[in-house]
């Protein structure tokens, strides 16, 4: 395996071997002829707070969804705490917080 670095969303670089605790790579939906998400990778570190934000139908629903195991991704994987959990359902209540559309932010 090769060795890599990610960037933070604060801009500092570190090891691939510290991946966050929640890891997507390349993930994509389809449902029918729409693309739901589409090759979105993303890596959320420890103790990081993660807003997905945007219109209706952008996708955010949907990976959240995947994230929980609710939904399986037609492509990608879904890494937590660096175990794969793409392709199989699980709990994320214990360690994460979910908030849908708790205020509308965008109009409709």
């Amino acid at each position: 395996m090769k060795s890599h670095s990610r960037v933070t969303p604060s801009g500092d670089e570190r090891p691939a071997s510290r991946a966050g605790a929640v890891r997507l790579e390349g993930i994509t939906k389809r449902f029918g002829g729409t693309v739901a998400v589409d090759r979105l990778s993303l890596d959320v570190t420890p103790g990081e707070f993660v807003c997905l934000l945007g219109p209706s139908g952008c996708g955010k629903t949907t990976t959240m969804r995947i994230i929980a195991g609710f939904v399986e991704p037609d492509a990608g994987g879904v890494f937590i705490n660096g175990q794969d959990v793409s392709r199989r359902a699980i709990r994320i209540g214990a360690t994460s917080g979910w908030s849908i559309r708790a205020m509308r932010c965008f109009p409709t």
